[in-house]
């Protein structure tokens, strides 16, 4: 199980490689880039439009808020998709 961090403002999905310090740009490329049972945690600093067609149910993902500036993460579930 992997973390995986999404930030649209400062996000990169050519140079992003997920990680907090050189997240991804979409919640496209981190539902690519994930396997099951990943952690994606989206960041509170612009919304995520997602523009393309995405099947959740294939992937065992749970989505969570990080809060980009003070660098923590919430244990708060987003939502769990399956």
């Amino acid at each position: 199980m992997a973390d995986i961090y999404v930030d649209y403002s400062t996000g990169d999905d050519g140079t992003g490689d997920g990680s907090s310090g050189n997240p991804y740009k979409t919640i496209a490329t981190a539902y690519t880039n994930a396997t099951t049972g990943d952690n994606v945690y989206l960041s509170d600093t612009a919304g995520h439009p997602v523009t393309t067609s995405l099947d959740f149910s294939t992937k065992n993902l749970t989505f969570y808020n990080w809060v980009v500036a003070t660098a923590t993460r919430s244990d708060a579930r987003i939502e769990r998709l399956k």
